[in-house]
């Protein structure tokens, strides 16, 4: 006999089947509620166990668009086991996938842990307000989904700012001094009577939580940090802020109290190239000496690298300094403001005099479009044009190359001489010609592939990854930041990966503009109904952006241009006194004839070899480059249809181009190079200079000159490497 046993463990005998008998419908009913019975109490128990778990954290920030996104997730597991695993994001708007990133593996303890996940930049054609998150847990021993959660973006009807500040829990109560400088350090507050079309998001985080990592503070353009927080940053940190700021960040700071020895460093690093006479010294307890950092001025403003930074150094504060005679209501704190968003040159004495008046002229000089009707605000909203048409001709093969018809010559003979001498006269000498039926498919098939297989075998010379790296330098010559923009075109349909480390990668759309600014702000019901080519974005995986990958489909014969971002970058630099070029240079013969002296040329062959190409920026739209290299030209290349005789054109299509007339009538390369390092006055350029470092797909971080300080200049150098090209860029200073 046989007994089963109850839920509880009791034996209990529920049901007698006889071994010797078959068993009877009772039987078999009886055992069938029983287990029934047990399915129902066990299947709830069950359900309501999940071994993982994730939220959002309470510090997660709004999000913009085209930046690297950062994240922080709260991850809660049953019970005291080691979970080990991947988790994978999928970012949409609504159905539409925009990104897939899975991290590296990870080994999660209870009962709960934070980790910090950077997601990549996304620009999405359709206007957004919200990112959907699908989580999932990938393990080798569990499988789970981890919800759906929903990813704040900056707001989507107005131009959004983004600043990071660091407030520390355990700090003073926040001061009304500490507020006024907040506001006053807004974007908005340049721009009164645009508030309801511009909004800084401002992001607090404890200063423990601030990034590690250069690329963690792209997803910002400015910080802003008080002496309390500032003295619990750690040497990592610092190191990543200074790194940072000189690709291109800005950086109000206030290092006051008591400093350790690397705060002292980093202040000195950053200084480096300020004012002769300003000393950075320390007393025995670790304060700043007042006098040796400053005289007279309270704002110190300097530069470093593509970078601005603003020093306000006061006395210790009496206790209680709530002090309401505190302005930041005055022509040094609207200037201060002005140059760290980086506003033009020549409108920041106007901003300083009067902010109303001096914004109501500016935007009045804005080219307008007037049959567009729009307001000053969308006019601002408006991205700069983002052409990749010119750099994805440049980096094109010359050609497919072809199999020579002598080969198939060969081939086509061998094919008849078997099918005609070889198979009669063979199968008769062997008395077998009945089997040409088989011998004659067989030897088809074999010629088939074997065309087949030369022919892949020459196309395979044609896929292509083929780039070029902008390198721009900072003060001393060093590289402060790369930027990689790599071509892909394959031969045949399959998977593609790169890799990348310390960086963010962001996949462009080729030969098209990358963003229809026109069509979301003035026409946003055709945009609505407009036609969106779905394609499977790129998979990345690792850890972002110390070490991961990125794989993307790719179809044959169909261009693919990726971005990859990094900061530093390219660690060699290249031991050059850069302003020496320029000595005995006449600057006003060389933009009159718009070419290169051949002395400026020889410098820099005998430095950079004989095939480097260089090209000149000043401001006001003068240009100059080397008109002799073959190197700019491009093969039988032709303009854009939509290029047009004005200094601005906003067509249907937005294929906008705000350059001078003369630029776009030049090769390929140097039009690319020009639009992407001087910020045309379009939108958010006819106020500002320069866009803090992103990464991202809009490309309106790349400029770096101030068309309108004529004290500037860009100088630019193409050095060709194989298929590759390596652009160096370096500002300099005339003295002017």
């Amino acid at each position: 006999m046989k007994t089963l046993t109850d839920a509880v463990g009791n034996r209990m005998p529920l049901v007698r089947i006889d071994r010797a008998k078959s068993c009877s419908w009772r039987s078999l009913t009886q055992m069938l509620g029983c287990v029934l019975i047990l399915s129902a109490f066990s299947a709830p128990a069950l359900a309501q166990t999940r071994p993982i778990e994730i939220e959002q954290s309470t510090i997660q920030p709004t999000i913009q668009m085209g930046r690297p996104i950062p994240s922080w997730w709260e991850v809660k597991i049953q019970g005291s086991a080691l979970m080990e695993g991947r988790i994978e994001f999928l970012l949409r708007n609504e159905s539409r996938v925009l990104a897939t990133v899975s991290t590296e593996d990870l080994a999660l303890t209870g009962p709960q842990q934070r980790i910090r996940v950077m997601l990549p930049p996304i620009n999405d054609r359709a206007v957004v307000d919200q990112l959907v998150v699908d989580a999932r847990f990938k393990g080798k021993r569990l499988q789970q989904d981890l919800g759906t959660h929903i990813l704040r973006v900056a707001q989507a009807n107005t131009r959004a700012f983004m600043s990071l500040t660091s407030i520390a829990r355990l700090a003073p109560k926040r001061s009304k001094i500490r507020d006024r400088i907040l506001t006053r350090l807004s974007f908005e507050s340049l721009a009164p009577n645009l508030e309801d079309a511009v909004k800084t998001i401002r992001t607090s985080l404890e200063p423990a939580d601030l990034p590690q990592e250069p690329m963690g503070y792209c997803a910002y353009e400015i910080v802003i940090l008080f002496g309390d927080e500032f003295r619990l940053l750690r040497k990592p940190q610092l190191d990543a802020l200074a790194a940072w700021v000189k690709a291109g960040g800005s950086l109000y700071l206030e290092p006051t109290g008591v400093l350790e020895s690397y705060h002292v460093e980093f202040l000195r690093s950053l200084a480096e190239f300020g004012p002769s006479d300003l000393v950075i010294q320390p007393d025995s307890q670790g304060r700043l000496i007042p006098g040796t950092i400053w005289n007279d001025a309270r704002l110190m403003r300097l530069t470093n690298g593509l970078g601005r930074i603003v020093l306000r150094i006061e006395e210790e504060a009496p206790a209680g300094d709530d002090d309401d005679a505190f302005s930041v209501e005055t022509p040094d704190w609207r200037e201060v403001s002005a140059f760290l968003w980086r506003l033009h040159s020549d409108q920041v004495q106007i901003l300083r005099n009067d902010p109303l008046a001096g914004m109501n002229q500016l935007l009045g000089n804005y080219p307008q479009a007037p049959q567009f009707g729009m307001m000053a605000g969308n006019r601002l909203m408006l991205k700069p044009p983002s052409s990749t048409t010119e750099l994805v001709n440049r980096l094109m093969p010359d050609g497919v190359r072809m199999v020579p018809l002598w080969v198939l010559g060969v081939i086509l003979t061998g094919f008849v001489i078997w099918i005609g001498p070889v198979d009669y006269f063979g199968l008769g000498w062997l008395r077998a010609r009945k089997f040409t039926w088989l011998t004659f498919p067989l030897a088809t098939f074999l010629v088939t592939a074997l065309t087949v297989w030369i022919t892949n075998q020459y196309m395979s010379t044609a896929e292509t990854r083929r780039g070029l790296e902008l390198r721009d330098l900072g003060d001393d010559g060093s590289v402060v930041r790369t930027n990689r923009f790599e071509l892909l075109f394959i031969a045949s349909t399959r998977q593609v990966t790169t890799s990348i480390r310390k960086g963010v990668f962001t996949d462009l759309a080729t030969g098209t503009s990358i963003d229809d600014s026109y069509n979301r702000i003035a026409a946003p019901r055709r945009y609505a109904t407009a036609e969106v080519i779905e394609r499977r974005p790129p998979r990345l995986q690792g850890r972002i952006p110390t070490e991961f990958t990125a794989t993307q489909d790719m179809a044959k014969w169909t261009p693919q241009l990726n971005r990859m971002f990094w900061i530093p970058g390219a660690s060699e630099s290249t031991k050059v006194d850069w302003s020496a070029f320029l000595d005995g240079i006449s600057l006003q013969e060389m933009f009159n004839n718009n070419s290169i002296p051949s002395a400026l040329a020889t410098r820099i062959r005998e430095k950079f070899g004989i095939n480097a190409m260089m090209a000149v920026i000043g401001s006001e739209g003068r240009w100059a480059y080397d008109r002799e290299s073959p190197g700019w030209t491009l093969r039988g290349a032709s303009l854009p249809n939509n290029y047009n005789n004005s200094n601005i054109y906003m067509g249907e299509d937005d294929s906008s181009y705000a350059v001078p007339a003369g630029v776009r009538s030049q090769p390929d390369l140097f039009r690319w190079l020009y639009q992407y390092s001087v910020g045309t006055p379009y939108g958010l350029f006819s106020l500002r200079a320069q866009v803090g470092p992103a990464g991202g797909p809009d490309m309106d971080d790349l400029p770096i000159l101030d068309s309108s300080d004529k004290s500037q200049l860009l100088l630019i150098v193409v050095v060709p490497e194989g298929d590759d090209f390596v652009v160096y860029r370096k500002l300099l200073r005339t003295g002017n």
